[in-house]
């Protein structure tokens, strides 16, 4: 039998670098084009690399548009806030723009943090090509992949000695 949480630990894992692969995609494309999202008293954009929030200081019909996106120069490499209040003639009451590298950077992590767990060692009693659980044969080979199990030294009665680490479970 197979350690748990092997075949759900590689699912995570295939999914955490699927969803890496398509922000860096939607990164990509946000240098290119800029979209827009307006709900009525927020604005949601996605473009010069960054995420952004805008609280608008009118209600405003409800969009959605494709704008191509303004020169390299308003690129937004760190987070950045702006309160713009004051008088009524002011649209935007404040705006919020994330990078979207910063969340892609915490995305990696969690691919990184999760493949470095998986990579843990098999048991003293697990198999170290599959990780079957060997506790209880005594044949000297694995009946999961047939692989040869170093070290066990069966007696005469086709039974493994006691060690001292098999005493203290």
């Amino acid at each position: 039998m197979r350690r748990r949480g092997t075949w759900l630990h590689w699912a995570l894992w295939r999914l955490c670098i699927a969803a890496c692969a398509l922000v860096m995609l939607v990164w990509a494309l946000s240098f290119s084009r800029t979209l827009h999202v307006c709900t009525g008293w927020w604005m949601f954009e996605l473009g010069n690399g960054a995420f952004g929030v805008t609280r608008l200081g009118g209600h405003v019909k409800p969009q959605v548009a494709f704008s191509p996106s303004p020169s390299p120069d308003l690129i937004y490499w760190w987070p950045h806030y702006q309160y713009v209040g004051g008088g009524s003639r002011i649209y935007v009451d404040w705006w919020f723009a994330l990078p979207v590298w910063v969340p892609l950077f915490f995305m990696v992590g969690i691919c990184v943090l999760l493949l470095w767990k998986g990579r843990g060692r098999a048991g003293e009693n697990d198999c170290q090509a599959c990780g079957y659980d060997l506790t209880a044969n005594v044949s000297g080979t694995c009946p999961e992949c047939g692989t040869p199990v170093p070290g066990q030294v069966v007696n005469s009665a086709g039974a493994m000695p006691r060690t001292k680490e098999s005493e203290q479970r």
